[in-house]
């Protein structure tokens, strides 16, 4: 029983369920081995007023020049917030060694919102993302990145016209990404959409969700990880925004239920259960167990 294998590149908070701290728990829910490469460390996620933070692009840069020297193969590479642009050059190269190999690359191009970079970055690292979006299968941006790499005007922070957003979705997907999802989309019905452009298949997918309370952090870096491992298992992308959608429902409930602060992230572990893969790989496991044990000559009584 071979488990498929990712390298998630992103960052890890001490507090604040988002990028590392979320990923690795959903691919190892959804029967997918994680292998973290960490961009930085952060003592909590950028939402709360201050942080402290140390880039690790030297501990990047080793690492994949041994796993590389190792000859190590992945099946998936999902990418998240990186700190620069040398950040960008050493994993777009990882990217290139990934691909030979056959696998499939996910990329979160983490570098805004409403409207406007982050303050942190500038025209130089959108220029990075956009050479790394071209590298990708599949690409996960909000609203706000997916308007500066198409070099669109953001529409703003009201309901958002769906044929803007596929207009937007088809420009990416020229880029090289088949499939396209924009997250974040807000509807005129009080709803959330993930609005995904499969470009292979000429494809138009929207799942929305009914708003519920502020806005969490971390639920794009959760949406991305579910898309990678569902397509690593088989699955497709359709069924991935489905998933999401009703851990999201669910999660974002007692999240409020709760009382937890928005930056925290939402309380998704309650509903890793939800999430397919583990249970099915078990299963697989110990038939393939059972058929070894009865196809084995009988041991000898001692």
């Amino acid at each position: 029983m071979t488990l498929p294998r990712v390298a998630t590149i992103q960052d890890i908070s001490g507090v604040g369920r988002c990028s590392l701290t979320a990923a690795i728990p959903i691919f190892s829910a959804m029967g997918v081995q994680a292998c973290p490469l960490p961009t930085a460390v952060l003592s909590n996620q950028t939402a709360f007023e201050s942080y402290a933070v140390t880039a690790l692009t030297g501990q990047l840069a080793d690492s994949i020049a041994l796993w590389k020297k190792q000859g190590l193969a992945f099946d998936g590479v999902s990418t998240g917030f990186l700190t620069d642009t040398e950040q960008a050059r050493l994993v777009g190269e990882f990217i290139d060694y990934a691909k030979s190999g056959g696998a499939l690359v996910v990329i979160d191009p983490v570098m805004g919102d409403a409207g406007s970079l982050y303050p942190i970055f500038g025209q130089d690292m959108l220029a990075a993302f956009a050479e790394l979006v071209a590298k990708a299968d599949v690409i996960t941006p909000n609203l706000t990145e997916a308007c500066l790499l198409a070099g669109a005007e953001y529409p703003g922070q009201g309901a958002h016209s769906h044929e803007l957003v596929w207009e937007i979705a088809h420009t990416l997907s020229k880029m090289g990404p088949d499939t396209v999802v924009v997250t974040g989309v807000h509807d005129r019905d009080n709803a959330i959409c993930n609005m995904a452009y499969v470009a292979g298949q000429g494809k138009k997918i929207s799942v929305c969700n009914r708003q519920q309370g502020g806005s969490f952090s971390g639920t794009g870096d959760i949406l991305t990880s579910i898309i990678c491992a569902c397509l690593l298992r088989g699955g497709d992308v359709e069924s991935a925004l489905r998933l999401a959608g009703q851990l999201f429902e669910r999660a974002i409930a007692l999240s409020i239920e709760k009382g937890t602060d928005p930056r925290e992230g939402v309380a998704f572990e309650p509903y890793l259960h939800l999430l397919p893969g583990t249970q099915t790989l078990i299963r697989q496991g110990e038939d393939a167990i059972c058929k070894e044990l009865t196809n084995s000559p009988a041991s000898s009584d001692i």
